[in-house]
């Protein structure tokens, strides 16, 4: 109907958008919700999960390069669909990872099978929205950073006060875990340079 009229349009096709006052029922809502007071996460296929997560500023910047060169070059940009995505697919795992380390704490994991509903994996085609200048650069990392930072403040009132000594739990764990790995340094070497990286 779009393409037989002589109205300007174009289709935005938005891969897993997160960022500060999101959805709540999306993913990462629900978990920083749930780690923040000391409740469990429901984790789909056992964590075996892919997903082209995308930061919201990335997405406004798309939409704002879309809508310009629709405006700007009306004939050429007519009645098209782009995605905006990062053209990467990251591990849900390493998301959940991102979160921890943000927030402070190790989550509960509650795993799951597949989601009926669901799809294992997504990967946005971004060559389209790219050629009119769309560049997406945020990291799940950066990404997940500036979310837990908002999301601390915004829900401060919420929040467990053992996180500190959760995160604590976490580091000293690595620290087993790694001398177990590598059983001939100094254990009290080894903890005093390990602790100075924390």
């Amino acid at each position: 109907q779009f393409k037989s009229s002589s109205l300007l349009s174009a289709g935005l096709r938005f891969y897993t958008v997160y960022g500060p006052y999101g959805r709540p029922d999306m993913a990462l809502g629900l978990f920083a919700d749930a780690m923040s007071q000391g409740k469990p996460i429901d984790i789909y296929n056992n964590g075996d999960m892919q997903r082209d997560f995308t930061y919201i500023d990335d997405i406004v910047q798309g939409i704002h390069i879309v809508l310009e060169n629709i405006l700007n070059q009306p004939q050429e940009n007519k009645h098209e669909i782009y995605n905006l995505g990062t053209g990467v697919s990251n591990e849900l795992m390493d998301y959940i990872r991102c979160l921890e380390d943000e927030l402070g704490r190790v989550s509960q994991k509650n795993y799951l099978p597949m989601h009926p509903a669901d799809v294992k994996s997504t990967l946005a085609d971004i060559t389209k929205a790219q050629a009119l200048g769309y560049s997406p650069n945020l990291t799940i990392k950066d990404g997940i950073h500036m979310f837990a930072r908002w999301h601390k403040e915004y829900y401060k009132e919420t929040l467990i006060p053992e996180a500190e000594y959760v995160h604590m739990a976490k580091v000293w764990y690595n620290i087993y875990y790694e001398i177990n790995q590598y059983g001939d340094v100094n254990m009290a070497d080894y903890i005093a340079i390990r602790f100075a990286q924390v």
